[in-house]
């Protein structure tokens, strides 16, 4: 029976072990949590409406901006970064060495950051327009 003992006794340490590595969190206490005490009330971290349509809104000003660029500079953009190809892959796709991939994304992003900057400074500031770009 002193074997059936220890092994109690070694369960029940082992499970002391284990509740004292993991302290337990208390729930702060708000006027209209009641007599328990408890509030699960969560922040919602989806975007509301207006953000979506701004959202919205510059995907589709980007999409214009991109539309206008040249076509071997828009198919190494959009192959890039929409369909996430490497450099090495986008390379042999486009049928051109990894360093010339290289500076015609670069000058694809300077094109498109100088018509960016272009169009929402022509544009003017209305509230329903684009600014700035986002961050």
């Amino acid at each position: 029976m002193t074997w059936l003992k220890r092994i109690a006794i070694n369960e029940a340490l082992m499970l002391k072990r284990y509740i004292k590595s993991r302290p337990e969190v208390g729930w702060p206490q708000s006027p209209e949590a009641g007599e328990l005490g408890l509030s699960f009330e969560f922040a919602d971290v989806r975007p509301n409406p207006e953000q979506c349509f701004e959202t919205h809104e510059w995907r589709q000003f980007l999409l214009a901006e991109i539309k206008k660029l040249t076509p071997n500079a828009r198919s190494a953009m959009e192959t890039r970064y929409l369909n996430e190809y490497s450099m090495k892959d986008l390379a042999v796709a486009l049928g051109i060495s990894v360093s010339a991939t290289k500076a015609r994304l670069f000058r694809s992003r300077n094109i498109l950051r100088a018509e960016l900057t272009r169009s929402l400074n022509t544009r003017g500031t209305g509230r329903d327009q684009p600014t700035s770009l986002p961050a």
